[in-house]
């Protein structure tokens, strides 16, 4: 912002404000620092009324359930110039979206929407987001285009003294809450993702999903993606009517609903997907399918090597404890070295 200021005909000068005040000190330019809360915030072009920032760097851990020590909800950013959010490894802890803080928006998580973005070594903890109806949801962007993920973490810490989910997440019908959850898509990382040029790389998430399309990575990819040296170790639960289940990357050839997987939830019939040097873990809420795989089913296709399923599914098989499912009748030729582990009770 700048002012011209002159007073009785005495020559006048001109003062530049920087942005400041808006995020931290030294930020000005297409660079945005972020050390508070609040600086997180102004990135949403929609609350700060500015734009034009292509880089942002966190410069200390984030408290995000606190502004000016009042709760508060977060508003997920939109900011379509910015190119690249990096974490420099700091922590994000305790932000929370709910429904009412992301309505208008076209999906939910610390990003709305990303459009050739880069997320570097973010962490964010205890994160819990939920969308408004029928919008995507995820923990770093609800709806993501050509965009790389590298070095980032989503997962819950627990309690002092607290070792199982019902310590970890407290008590509710089943003994935990879902701290993403959507009425549509749910992902670890991403809820929706679109374009040729998606990159995940060295991530993980370890939280618990529910939505009709579930990935513990990313809930339904439009495009092409690539995951390598990732993991998720998620409880994931889906809510949809129609059987399809997958270890790595699950769906289902006609309602495309009910899709809970490891990684990726959904991969649509023109994307692809390339995963190398992967696992995923955890369990499947088996109480809405019939229908279970260890490494996927779906429309689209995709390549594996160097990964494998441990993904425990409860409630499948009752008094069948080493019941194993199906490891992926969809594989493309070459992909090598897949594997679904399989638990054995030591009791």
């Amino acid at each position: 912002m700048s002012a011209t200021v002159s007073h009785k005909g005495a020559s006048a000068s001109t003062a530049v404000a920087e942005d400041n005040s808006l995020y931290a000190r030294d930020s000005g330019g297409d660079t945005a620092y972020a050390e508070y809360l609040r600086h997180l915030q102004n990135l949403e072009s929609e609350i700060s009324k500015t734009g034009g920032k292509e880089y942002a760097l966190q410069r200390a851990n984030i408290n995000g359930a606190f502004y000016e020590s009042a709760p508060y909800e977060f508003r997920p950013v939109e900011h379509y110039s910015l190119k690249q959010y990096d974490g420099d490894g700091f922590v994000i802890r305790n932000m929370k979206i709910t429904p009412q803080s992301s309505d208008g928006k076209s999906g939910a998580g610390l990003f709305a929407e990303t459009k050739g973005m880069r997320f570097s070594d973010v962490r964010l903890v205890n994160t819990s987001v939920q969308a408004s109806e029928g919008k995507p949801v995820g923990a770093l962007a609800g709806r993501a285009k050509d965009t790389v993920f590298d070095g980032c973490r989503v997962y819950w810490e627990p309690a002092a003294g607290s070792f199982n989910l019902r310590g970890l997440l407290g008590d509710s019908d089943k003994g935990y809450r879902y701290q993403l959850k959507g009425s549509q898509e749910a992902g670890g990382l991403v809820g929706i993702l679109e374009g040729e040029d998606n990159r995940i790389y060295e991530c993980l998430a370890a939280t618990l999903l529910e939505g009709k399309v579930v990935g513990g990575l990313a809930g339904r990819v439009l495009g092409s993606v690539e995951i390598e040296h990732s993991y998720a170790d998620c409880y994931l639960s889906g809510t949809g009517t129609a059987p399809g289940f997958g270890g790595i990357e699950g769906g289902m050839g006609s309602g495309r609903e009910g899709c809970t997987a490891g990684l990726i939830g959904w991969l649509e019939a023109a994307g692809s997907a390339r995963l190398s040097d992967c696992y995923s873990a955890g369990f499947v809420d088996m109480d809405r399918t019939e229908e279970a795989a260890g490494l996927g089913l779906g429309e689209g296709t995709f390549f594996v090597e160097r990964t494998y399923s441990a993904m425990r599914y409860p409630g499948m098989n009752p008094g069948n404890q080493d019941a194993i499912i199906p490891l992926c009748p969809g594989l493309t030729e070459g992909s090598s070295s897949v594997y679904y582990l399989r638990f054995r009770s030591l009791l």
